[in-house]
């Protein structure tokens, strides 16, 4: 009996020491060596650097997944579309290559404005009309130049969409776009949807200003930013042309 009381007691207490609790600054015998941290895992093989323990996170990119994502501040520099060249935020023109910046909230896919030469412009007109000469103005047009009050002009579209429609200017600002609240609304993809502006001067003369379209604004062919214009200019903005009928009264 002593002997049997011997063996299972100790079998007993075996048993109770295996569940009870370490006491506080005892080593638990089995978890002694059991790592407690992910990282530890990690760092025992020593196949992170760092040494042993060290973190496989990297702790300057914590919070994304993978490279980082670009700051804002880089994000809302405009890039030109002609060079690729990144500007400074409040740029007009690229200053690397020297194109118009389109400024404001970038077009959608929709809305994307596509680009124009002269040349592909004064084939267009060409097949489009069969003439390259500029015609004369209808009847009707010619009467509501001549009906101009003092102080206003009138655009006729003499080439591209909608050719013969009439614009008047009888504001101190008149916008012209793809805009729909244009005061102007050019429906065409070569133009911008704020492409350019015109100004009434105190003198009742009239200056058009491009407003960083992507095909830019033409005076007489020639490319400007901002210019006065005079009667009988033509005003390129993209496939169209509109000529400057500025009033005649008081002259």
């Amino acid at each position: 009996m002593k002997l049997f009381g011997k063996l299972f007691g100790k079998s007993a207490r075996d048993e109770a020491a295996r569940h009870r609790t370490p006491r506080h600054g005892q080593p638990d015998e089995q978890g002694a060596d059991r790592p407690l941290f992910r990282d530890q895992v990690a760092g025992q093989g020593g196949d992170h650097p760092g040494g042993p323990g060290a973190s496989s996170v990297d702790p300057a990119g914590a919070g994304g997944i993978g490279f980082g994502a670009p700051s804002q501040e880089a994000s809302s520099m405009p890039v030109c579309t002609r060079c690729g060249h990144r500007n400074a935020e409040a740029s007009r023109f690229c200053s690397n290559c020297g194109a118009p910046l389109r400024g404001g909230v970038p077009e959608r896919a929709s809305e994307t404005t596509s680009t124009i030469s002269i040349s592909g412009l004064e084939a267009y007109e060409a097949e489009a009309t069969g003439q390259t000469a500029l015609p004369s103005l209808s009847p009707e047009a010619q009467a509501a130049v001549d009906a101009l009050p003092l102080g206003s002009a009138l655009l006729v579209v003499r080439r591209g969409p909608n050719s013969g429609s009439r614009f008047l200017l009888d504001g101190e600002l008149t916008t012209a776009g793809r805009h729909p609240q244009s005061d102007i609304f050019l429906d065409d993809v070569t133009v911008s949807r704020r492409h350019v502006e015109f100004r009434r001067n105190a003198d009742g003369s009239f200056t058009v200003g491009d407003v960083g379209s992507l095909n830019g604004t033409y005076v007489n062919r020639e490319r400007i930013d901002s210019v006065a214009l005079s009667n009988g200019d033509e005003v390129q903005i993209g496939k169209y042309r509109l000529v400057f009928y500025a009033s005649q009264r008081g002259i």
